[in-house]
């Protein structure tokens, strides 16, 4: 709400409250303005009336309002800025999600190239030539115990 938005508003209450202390005046002529009701409201209407326009001095006067302004334009800026700054990361989390992704094609690409299944091949080959040499020596040392009567 724009400071002259609730100054208008302002005007329209301090409007509405002096047309129901003249309706006010007009019954109490009619009723009698003796009656002690009619005094405590009379008085209880005055001191509204005065605290309202003390209350309009004040706000029109020190700019208390334009500070409740200012106070909601900064914090609706840093809203903005906490959205442009979401959208960044998520930006940037889309980025190096391609970027991983790309990654790992060209890890897929190079596991999956001849070379690697040649050296994946020979790999097996030496494991499985260590594994019959060490099964060899294994039988040999039995098959020598035995023989020896060591076993």
């Amino acid at each position: 709400m724009s400071e002259g938005t609730f100054k208008l508003e302002i005007k329209q209450n301090k409007e509405n409250i002096e047309r129901a202390l003249q309706k006010y005046e007009q019954l109490a002529d009619k009723y009698g303005a003796d009656h002690d009701e009619t005094i405590k409201q009379r008085e209880q209407i005055n001191t509204l009336c005065y605290k309202f326009d003390l209350l309009f001095d004040k706000i029109g006067n020190n700019g208390w309002s334009q500070k409740v302004k200012d106070g909601i334009d900064e914090l609706r800026e840093r809203i903005a800025l906490g959205e442009k700054a979401d959208i960044e990361r998520k930006a940037e989390i889309a980025s190096l999600n391609s970027k991983v992704d790309i990654v790992l094609e060209k890890l897929t690409e190079l596991k999956n190239r001849p070379k690697e299944h040649m050296s994946s091949l020979k790999d097996k080959v030496y494991l499985a030539v260590g594994f019959l040499s060490i099964s060899s020596m294994i039988i040999s040392v039995f098959t020598w115990a035995v023989s020896k009567g060591v076993i």
